[in-house]
């Protein structure tokens, strides 16, 4: 009896580890595809961009418009790029526990998660204050996905964002998330600046021949009476989800598409074309390990722990720190 035990016992550990692996590895492909399509988007976005520009440099009164899109561009690329540092440290270390220690402390949040969610909300108040005035639609979808509200139960009970989105997650799991970000970040740069060229800039809209990881310095054709395709698919977890998703269950549903609705304004015909900025060569260089590091105006302890792939815990604990602050000039030990 104990031997029939141990076996249906077994069974079900084996077909919960097949389960589970099969779930990481459908989060990982899905990462992909996500990563893939932010690639397009920013290809587009710039498309978008130069046309703007070539816009605005035949006619003055398009300049405010050309400074309000660069000034979007902006923002998004500041979170963009800062999410970016955060998917390689937790690509490196490839542990749960790492993600808990990274944002979690007995129960508080660490520097470094709040660090986190203030570059989100910087994104977002900045996206508020920049459209609130000129497009309210664009600034309802950054509210939407860039809410770092607390999340009610039915019970009534509050768990914040940064629990919902990132504990006890598997570290492919907290990189697709943060992939979503960026996919996010992306979509609402194109949807704007969609707008920009097929409503206000007198009805001319734009298409883009992108072909993927272009190769080529050939030119981008934009064609006439067309408008821009700006959906894209995205990978996205349900908060609803959460506990299904902690347990690596079958009812794990990740994927949204995005549309677009199509604009009914009569376009008028023009033809622009917009020259691909040609791929800079970077020669590779063979990587120094550096055992110290000197404190440059701008940086904090966060910023120095991504760039170096360590915990600020763990930088202050070289250092014998106390808290989390330095000077410019300062030398840290890093090892």
């Amino acid at each position: 009896m104990k031997g029939k035990l141990y076996i249906f016992i077994l069974a079900v550990f084996l077909l919960n580890s097949c389960k589970k692996d099969e779930t990481l590895t459908s989060f990982a492909l899905n990462n992909k595809k996500i990563e893939d399509s932010n690639e397009n988007l920013n290809i587009k976005n710039e498309s978008f961009l130069e046309a703007i520009y070539i816009q605005a440099d035949k006619n003055d009164d398009l300049i405010q418009r050309k400074e309000t899109a660069k000034k979007v561009h902006a923002i998004g690329v500041d979170l963009y790029k800062y999410i970016a540092d955060l998917k390689v440290v937790i690509k490196e270390k490839n542990s749960t526990e790492f993600v808990n220690e990274l944002f979690f402390n007995n129960g508080e949040i660490t520097t470094e998660g709040k660090e986190f969610m203030s570059y989100i909300k910087n994104y977002r108040d900045s996206m508020i204050s920049t459209l609130r005035n000129i497009n309210p639609r664009i600034v309802g979808m950054v509210n939407n996905n860039f809410n770092l509200s607390q999340y009610e139960d039915r019970r009534g009970q509050k768990t914040n964002w940064l629990d919902i989105k990132f504990k006890d997650f598997s570290p492919i799991i907290s990189i697709t998330t943060l992939s979503n970000m960026q996919y996010d970040i992306r979509r609402i740069e194109t949807q704007y600046l969609a707008e920009l060229l097929g409503v206000k800039l007198n009805a001319k809209v734009i298409e883009t021949k992108l072909a993927e990881k272009v190769k080529s310095d050939d030119d981008i054709q934009i064609s006439e009476n067309t408008k821009p395709d700006v959906s894209d698919t995205a990978i996205v977890t349900d908060d609803t989800k959460i506990d299904s998703l902690k347990n690596i269950s079958d009812n794990s549903d990740v994927s949204k598409v995005e549309e677009v609705s199509s604009n009914k304004e009569e376009i008028k015909p023009e033809t622009i074309i917009v020259k691909e900025k040609p791929k800079k060569i970077v020669p590779k260089v063979k990587k120094v390990v550096k055992k110290t590091h000197t404190v440059k105006p701008g940086e904090n302890l966060y910023r120095i722990s991504l760039k170096y792939k360590m915990t600020a815990a763990k930088i202050k604990k070289l250092n014998k720190m106390r808290n989390n602050n330095i000077v410019v000039g300062q030398v840290l030990k890093l090892e």
